[in-house]
């Protein structure tokens, strides 16, 4: 008798299912644990469980209504909660039940009170990280009314604090949130006080935040996120200053003069890092750089994106950086091809970064087909490569190039870079006198790609999409992209089925079969954008409400064949969480 394929999943070992699941990306769990019931057990291994996030958007947290009420009956158990725009009730069972095995939880511009919130973490024993995102009611109404005394949540293993777009922060409140986490190690205060108009205030809260972090110093307090926060040179010499700190990670955004003391003082105490991230950092000089790669030999990952001031004086001297896997120098437009080589190559084998994996060199004007050819051919083991806006460099003969050598490529953002076509992508019709290689390489060689960004590549057509044979690929944008017709769009939807987002926006040939054809071949599809796409019409929406089952996000703003009433039937998806059209009652409706 013929053996099923249940039956055979069954003599493998739990453990060697487990093993192989373990290289997937979660979503391809998900979809694992979908074909049998043996891989559905494995897919409930703690590991995986921990990967999965319950997102609940625009609800009011309730236990006797709308989907708080269905999960508080569940078997299985949150570990990640994301909360956005939730309103509180005022007693949740649901906190009670599943409370200790959360490890990470969220709050986007949530309506919650003081009390609410500490009650709300009284349940949380294991909680790892919080986040706090733009929830400046709970913020700018804490109270000192005693209540923190009564309720005060002791969660020790809390490692993480999030603190993102938060207009002000009163010392008080920020000491309450250190005290509840004794064994804090990150700490991050990003984007915050951009609105506020006291600037004493504000100075007074950031003294006060590197006041507590001296307390913390000698408790193994390791990374710190001050990125998009005014810092001035008074806090980062204060910073310097601290005793016993030595930080792995640091972000901030340095907007000072170079010539005071605080910035420098910084670098040069700091000497065991291996993360350092100072994105807009305009006043950022060579000096500096210069400064960090003498005193930090273990680096491993250093961001500088649009340090405009940054030259290749000091781009060389991350040749002596020997430990370096990410480097992103994005938007730095006085870097050529020649410092740039030099630090990446350096003069001694020992100094070539070989085993570099990230890479951003987008909106670099500076650099030419050459240093791209020399990237494919030196850094075989990239997974994350970023020439987005660099036009000079990235050609058709260079995407061959990256076609023929970076087969480990995860992650290609090549949008607006308009010198790519079909030749490069697929090899149609390519010819370069420059190449040694006769076999064409076609874009499907990058068999483990997940996210592809080519909008405004406006040279690619139909022809190119027929190679786009990616079984991993879930990322794709297209938009501006106005040759790619229904044809294009059938081969995509057939030999991409992990697709779960896709951009095709301004592209004026796709039509109502393009969006059924995604739609029913589509089926782990999370977001998709058509933007403008002037073709689209009613029958566009019917074939979203009766094919897609997951879809959680879609943009049709600008598709003006379609009407008020068909984009109401939408609310019989009832995956779908965000709506943008053309009508502001569509999307307060969802």
């Amino acid at each position: 008798m013929e053996e099923t394929s249940g039956d055979l999943f069954s003599q493998i070992p739990m453990e060697i299912i487990i093993k192989i699941f373990m290289y997937l990306h979660p979503s391809d769990v998900e979809a694992a644990s979908l074909v049998c019931e043996r891989f559905y057990d494995a897919s409930r291994y703690f590991r995986f469980m921990d990967q999965r996030v319950l997102s609940l958007h625009k609800i009011n947290f309730s236990d006797y209504e709308g989907p708080v009420a269905r999960l508080s009956e569940s078997s299985r158990y949150f570990s990640n909660i994301v909360l956005y725009v939730v309103r509180f009730s005022d007693y949740n069972h649901f906190w009670c039940t599943f409370g200790r095995f959360v490890k990470s939880l969220t709050l986007k511009m949530c309506i919650v009170k003081k009390d609410k919130f500490l009650s709300i973490l009284s349940f949380l024993p294991n909680l790892e990280t919080l986040t706090i995102y733009d929830c400046n009611e709970l913020v700018n109404r804490w109270t000192d009314d005693g209540f923190e005394d009564m309720v005060k949540p002791s969660l020790l293993k809390l490692k993480r604090i999030n603190l993102q777009k938060i207009t002000l922060l009163k010392p008080h409140v920020f000491d309450y949130l250190f005290s509840m986490a004794p064994n804090l190690e990150t700490l991050e205060i990003s984007e915050c006080f951009t609105d506020c108009i006291d600037a004493v205030a504000r100075v007074k809260i950031v003294d006060h935040a590197i006041l507590s972090l001296a307390k913390k110093a000698k408790k193994g307090f390791k990374n710190l996120n001050l990125l998009g926060t005014h810092i001035d040179d008074i806090a980062l010499l204060k910073l310097a200053e601290v005793p016993n700190l030595r930080l792995e990670q640091l972000s901030l955004t340095f907007t000072g003069r170079i010539s005071n003391p605080g910035m420098l003082d910084l670098l040069k105490v700091q000497t065991n890092l291996t993360s350092l991230d100072l994105s807009d950092s305009m006043n950022l000089l060579d000096y500096c750089l210069m400064l960090i790669c003498s005193k930090m030999p273990h680096l491993k990952e250093l961001k500088l994106k649009r340090c405009v001031m940054i030259t290749d004086i000091g781009i060389r001297e991350i040749a002596h950086l020997k430990e370096l896997l990410v480097l992103d120098i994005t938007g730095c437009e006085r870097i050529s091809d020649k410092g740039f080589l030099e630090g990446v190559k350096g003069q001694k084998w020992s100094q070539w970064k070989e085993y570099l994996e990230e890479l951003y060199i987008g909106s670099t004007n500076g650099f030419t087909e050459y240093t791209l050819s020399m990237v494919t051919s030196m850094f075989l083991y990239i997974t994350k490569l970023d020439v987005s806006s660099s036009g000079n460099c990235i050609t058709d003969y260079t995407m061959q190039l990256i076609n023929k050598n970076l087969v480990k490529l995860r992650f290609l953002n090549a949008e607006c870079c308009g010198k790519i076509s079909d030749a490069g992508i697929c090899a149609e019709g390519f010819v370069d006198d420059r190449c040694s290689f006769y076999y064409p390489y076609r874009i499907s060689r990058l068999k483990g790609l997940q996210v592809l960004r080519l909008s405004g590549v406006y040279q690619i057509t139909d022809v190119s999409l027929r190679h786009f044979r990616l079984l991993e690929l879930k990322e794709l944008t297209l938009a501006r992209c106005q040759l790619i017709t229904e044809v294009g769009i059938e081969f995509l939807a057939k030999y991409c089925p992990s697709l779960e987002f896709i951009d095709l926006t301004e592209c004026q040939n796709i039509n109502d079969y393009c969006i059924e054809l995604m739609t029913s071949y589509l089926q782990r599809l999370l977001c998709l954008r058509v933007i403008c796409c002037n073709q689209l019409t009613d029958l566009s929406i019917d074939s979203v409400v009766a094919n897609c089952t997951r879809i959680k996000t879609i943009y049709i703003r600008g598709c003006n064949l379609i009407t008020y009433g068909a984009l109401q039937t939408l609310c019989k998806v009832s995956s779908l969480k965000n709506i943008y059209t053309n009508y502001e009652a569509v999307d307060d409706g969802l």
